[in-house]
């Protein structure tokens, strides 16, 4: 049970880092704003940031994300407006303009250098970044595919070629006594006259 449950989590946190990759990668090459790609749910264990991206480790090792910057719906400006001001309840409740903006939340990224925000970026840049995860599961799909191909045709060899060596040895046999029988024929006939000749 416990052997199960471990192996689900390893397959499922493989399939679905592979899939967060497939934006990653796709994304950062259309030029958006990538504000954060994790490994797992749950609290950070471990982060830096590098190339204006912030990397983490969380705790749960299930799973990952990739956090493309406005792909909430919300760009930066209209993030700083509503952390200006809200309702709740009917109160008004002063926030702090631009603490609690995007950059603040993942480590004070700096986004401008990385490129364009999701809803800023091109239709067909974005149907590429979001197309591009499950594009690469499916590459996953294939290499798992063929290197489970490869070492089932290798056992089947493995076990096979014992078998096969055995079938050809008794092969060998058979041929090298079917010889011995055709070659040995025309010398009993031989023997037989020479035998019939001196009885005469």
């Amino acid at each position: 049970m416990i052997r199960t449950i471990i192996l689900f989590i390893i397959i499922f946190s493989i399939v679905v880092i592979s899939h967060e990759l497939g934006h990653f990668l796709i994304g950062r090459r259309n030029g958006i704003r990538v504000v954060e790609f994790s490994v797992g749910m749950g609290p950070t264990l471990f982060s830096f940031i590098k190339g204006g991206v912030k990397y983490s480790l969380k705790l749960l090792p299930i799973g990952g994300a990739c956090m493309f910057d406005g792909e909430d719906g919300m760009d930066r400006e209209e993030k700083e407006e509503a952390g200006g001001m809200h309702r709740r309840a009917g109160v008004e409740a002063q926030l702090p303009l631009s603490s609690e903006t995007t950059d603040q939340r993942y480590g004070r990224v700096d986004l401008d250098a990385q490129g364009i925000a999701f809803p800023e970026a091109g239709v067909w840049r974005r149907i590429a970044t979001v197309f591009a995860g499950p594009f690469f599961n499916f590459i996953l799909a294939f290499v798992v595919a063929v290197v489970l191909i490869l070492a089932l045709v290798g056992v089947l060899m493995a076990v096979a070629m014992p078998k096969f060596k055995k079938m050809q040895t008794l092969v060998d046999r058979m041929n090298l006594v079917s010889r011995e029988i055709l070659t040995g024929v025309p010398v009993i006939r031989a023997a037989r006259r020479q035998n019939h000749t001196d009885q005469s």
